[in-house]
């Protein structure tokens, strides 16, 4: 049985053709494929430039506090409310570990 399907299989593959799919499409090449013109750029990346510029800048400040006082006072901010948030969560442990 398994011969069978097996000469079959070959049967088929032997009558197969490939498909064609170039002669179908009608191209020309012409000098517009090989210079693109320049892509548009969208509102605001002058704006991302200038940021690119600033972040770059080799001037021994961190990248997280670059954009200056408001980056300082969120970054301090940030970092006392984990401290915070640390220490309520042992209070909380310590409370549960001494229950009566």
């Amino acid at each position: 049985m398994s011969k069978i399907l097996a000469s079959r299989a070959f049967q088929a593959m032997r009558t197969m053709q490939p498909v064609r799919l170039s002669h179908n499409i009608d191209f020309e090449i012409g000098p517009h494929l090989l210079t693109r013109p320049k892509p548009k750029m969208p509102k605001g990346w002058d704006k991302i430039e200038k940021r690119r510029e600033i972040f770059q800048l080799d001037d021994g400040v961190p990248t997280f506090l670059k954009m200056g006082f408001w980056d300082n006072i969120l970054y301090r901010l940030t970092a006392c409310a984990v401290v915070g948030g640390n220490v309520w969560s042992f209070y909380t442990l310590y409370q549960f570990a001494n229950m009566p």
